[in-house]
C-alpha cells in the first residue's frame, strides 16, 4: 500500500499525466505555489486544493476518472484510517455472504491493521479492529477469544465515551453469553447496552432497545422464566421502527411461549393470526410456523394433527436459504419427538453433509446427539455409543457446560443401560467435574 503525503499525491498526478508545474496554475496558484507545495514546505488550503483539482479533472476526465478536493486534502492518517475502514468492511461483507472463509488468511487481514493502528497511534481504529475481529470469532463460533475482544475494545470505547460504539460491543458480549447459554451474565449485558444507548440518546438506540428486547425474551424462554418473557413481549411491541417481519417473529415467540405454558387457547388464537396472512410470510416463517403449531399439537396429544403441520414444514425445506442444516436438524427433532424415526434419519443425513461443508460443528455437535437419541429410541445401542463419542470428540475450550453435559448424560445413562458399571461412573464423575 502507497502512503503519500498531500505534496507527493499532486506530484504523482501531474507526473502521472505528463503535465509540468505550470499547466496547474492560474491567477491565484502559482508555479512557485505548486513547487512548494509538492515538496512539502507549504501546506494545501481547500482553496487550492479545489483550483488544483479542477485543473487535473479537466485532463482525468477522458481518463474516467475524478480528483475530488477532499482526496487531495486527505493526510496519510485518514489514508491509513481510510485503508483500515476499507479492509474491515470487506471483512464484513465476507461474513455477511455465509460463505467458507479461510480463517487464517482473515486473521492474516486483521494481524495487518493492527500493526498499520499502533505503527499510527490511531487507538480509536485499533479499537474498532478489535470489535470487527470479536464479530468475525462471533461468527465462527469461538466464543471466548470473541469475549476478549469486546472487551479490550469496550474499555477504549468507554474512555473516549462512544456510548454508540459501547452500545454495539455489549450487544456483542450479550451475545457470545446468549450462545454459551451464561443466561444472566447474557442478561447483564443486555439490560447495559439499552441502558447506556438510551441514556445517552445514541443514534442506535432505536435498534439497540429492539435488539436487545428481543433477546432478553430468548433469554426469558430458555430460563423458562415466561412471566418475564411475556413482559419484555409487551414491551417490544410497543418499541420504535418494528417492521412487519419483527411483528411476525414477535407473534410467533409469544404464541411458543403461551404453548410452553400449556395456555393452548391463547397460543392458537395468535397461530391462527399469522396463518392469515401465510402469503406475507417468507418461507422460513411459514416453516417455522408449522413447526410451532405441529409441537403444539404434540404436547394435547393430536398426534395426527402434529403429523399433518410437521410435513407441511417439510415440504418447504428446499426454499430455506438461511442456515438450511439447523432448520433440518429442526425438523428431525420434531419427527424423533413423533416417533417417526426413519424420515428423522433421513433428514438428519442431510442436515449433517451440509454441517460438515460449513464446517459447523456446533450443529454437528446437535446433530450426532439427535442420532443418539433416535437410536436410543430403537434400542440400538452400538449406534447410540458411536453417535455419542463422536459428539464428545467434538468437546473443545469453547464448548459450554450445558454440552458437556449433555454429551456426559447421555453416556452414563447408556452404560447403566448396558450394565457396564465401570463406564458408568467414569461419566458420572465426569459430570461432578463441570
Amino acid at each position: 500500500m502507497e502512503l503519500l503525503s498531500v505534496g507527493e499525491k499532486i506530484k504523482k498526478l501531474r507526473k502521472d499525466l505528463g503535465l509540468k508545474q505550470e499547466e496547474l496554475t492560474d491567477a491565484q496558484v502559482t508555479r512557485s505555489l505548486i513547487s512548494m507545495i509538492e515538496s512539502g514546505k507549504r501546506s494545501l488550503s481547500p482553496q487550492t486544493a479545489a483550483i488544483i483539482a479542477k485543473k487535473l479533472n479537466y485532463y482525468y476526465k477522458n481518463l474516467g476518472k475524478k480528483i475530488t478536493t477532499e482526496y487531495l486534502l486527505e493526510s496519510k492518517e485518514a489514508q491509513v484510517q481510510n485503508i483500515i475502514q476499507e479492509q474491515l468492511d470487506n471483512i464484513s461483507l465476507l461474513l455477511n455472504s455465509k460463505k467458507n472463509l479461510e480463517h487464517n488468511h482473515i486473521h492474516g487481514i486483521f494481524n495487518r491493521m493492527m500493526d498499520l493502528a499502533t505503527n499510527w497511534s490511531l487507538k480509536s481504529d485499533f479499537s474498532k479492529v478489535l470489535f470487527y475481529r470479536g464479530n468475525f470469532h462471533y461468527h465462527i463460533r469461538k466464543y471466548n477469544l470473541a469475549l476478549m475482544d469486546y472487551f479490550s475494545a469496550l474499555e477504549f470505547t468507554l474512555e473516549s465515551r462512544n456510548y454508540e460504539k459501547a452500545a454495539d460491543i455489549y450487544m456483542g458480549i450479550g451475545n457470545c453469553y446468549l450462545s454459551k447459554l451464561f443466561l444472566e451474565e447474557a442478561k447483564l449485558y443486555y439490560n447495559k447496552a439499552q441502558t447506556i444507548s438510551v441514556e445517552n440518546t445514541t443514534i442506535n438506540h432505536d435498534q439497540i432497545r429492539l435488539e436487545a428486547t428481543m433477546n432478553l425474551i430468548i433469554c426469558y424462554k430458555k430460563l423458562k422464566q415466561y412471566d418475564l418473557a411475556l413482559q419484555q413481549l409487551y414491551i417490544f411491541k410497543e418499541l420504535k421502527g418494528l417492521d412487519d417481519a419483527s411483528i411476525d417473529q414477535a407473534t410467533l415467540m409469544e404464541a411458543d411461549t403461551y404453548r410452553d405454558i400449556g395456555n393452548f387457547e391463547k397460543a392458537f388464537k395468535l397461530y391462527e393470526r399469522l396463518i392469515s396472512r401465510c402469503d406475507g410470510l417468507s418461507a422460513t416463517k411459514r416453516a417455522h410456523l408449522y413447526n410451532s403449531i405441529s409441537i403444539a399439537y404434540r404436547l394435547m396429544g393430536k398426534i395426527d394433527e402434529a403429523i399433518e403441520y410437521i410435513n407441511k414444514s417439510y415440504e418447504l425445506k428446499d426454499e430455506i436459504d438461511d442456515c438450511p442444516h439447523l432448520f433440518l436438524l429442526e425438523l428431525a427433532q420434531c419427527y424423533r419427538r413423533l416417533n417417526i424415526t426413519e424420515k428423522a434419519i433421513e433428514i438428519l443425513k442431510e442436515a449433517h453433509n451440509i454441517s460438515k461443508q460449513l464446517s459447523d460443528n456446533n450443529s454437528e455437535f446437535q446433530i450426532l446427539l439427535c442420532y443418539g437419541d433416535i437410536y436410543q429410541y430403537l434400542q440400538e445401542y452400538t449406534l447410540v455409543e458411536e453417535y455419542l463419542k463422536k459428539a464428545e470428540s467434538l468437546l473443545n475450550e469453547d464448548t459450554t457446560k450445558a454440552k458437556y453435559y449433555d454429551v456426559y448424560s447421555k453416556l452414563a445413562a447408556l452404560y447403566c443401560t448396558l450394565s457396564n458399571q465401570q463406564k458408568c461412573i467414569y461419566y458420572i464423575n465426569k459430570l461432578s467435574e463441570i
